[in-house]
């Protein structure tokens, strides 16, 4: 209710500060991230040492810096009301798949010799990320602000493209079996994700452009 709201609102919670704070808070960890990411792959070529410890470091530092690029992604979403389950969901994918690396790579780190606890490990990171990366993918698209008809075809479109390749990266990741004529489904919604993933924002600028 605007009561409601106005408290929160004079107790500093306002959605659209909470928002600025998280987007921050992703931004600032994902350019430390990568940069560390950065330094250790330099610092391994020049010195020629790579051993597990630092292959361990290296994965998991540029990991959390893909994820917080994923939450970077979603955390607009926060502010508009139709999209904020969308973007708590897309937050919450990103923690928990950094949360996961984190705990995985020191379980991969002690559990070398056991392959078959690798491997559970390894779907659990590819489940996350496809999760991540989808929910984000889609988060970018629904930040255009428009009421052109096109536009919004266009976008749904895009939309359904990459529901249907996550669905299948999933599918894949979690080892059930494909059919043949999948795959040629696959290939036509992955090419149609890349084709409505380009469309849609030039359309959104030719309409504005008419618009105005």
């Amino acid at each position: 209710t605007p009561t409601v709201q106005n408290f929160l609102n004079k107790a500093g919670f306002n959605k659209n500060k909470i928002s600025m704070k998280i987007q921050k808070i992703f931004l600032k960890s994902m350019v430390l991230f990568l940069a560390l990411s950065a330094i250790f792959g330099i610092f391994s070529v020049l010195t020629g040492f790579f051993d597990k410890f630092l292959a361990m470091i290296l994965i998991t530092t540029f990991s959390l810096g893909v994820y917080s690029l994923t939450g970077l992604c979603c955390a607009p979403m926060l502010n508009r009301p139709e999209s904020r389950a969308l973007g708590i969901c897309g937050i919450a994918a990103s923690i928990l798949g950094g949360g996961f690396v984190i705990v995985t790579n020191l379980l991969l780190f002690y559990l070398t010799d056991h392959v078959e606890d690798g491997v559970f490990i390894l779907i659990g990171r590819f489940l996350f990320l496809i999760i991540a990366i989808a929910i984000a993918h889609i988060s970018l698209l629904m930040r255009i602000k428009t009421n052109h008809s096109l536009v919004i075809i266009a976008r749904w479109c895009t939309i359904a493209a990459i529901t249907v390749v996550a669905l299948h990266l999933l599918s894949l990741t979690l080892n059930f079996k494909i059919m043949e004529e999948s795959w040629r489904l696959f290939l036509i919604f992955g090419i149609l994700n890349v084709a409505g993933t380009i469309a849609t924002p030039i359309l959104h600028l030719i309409t504005k452009d008419n618009s105005n």
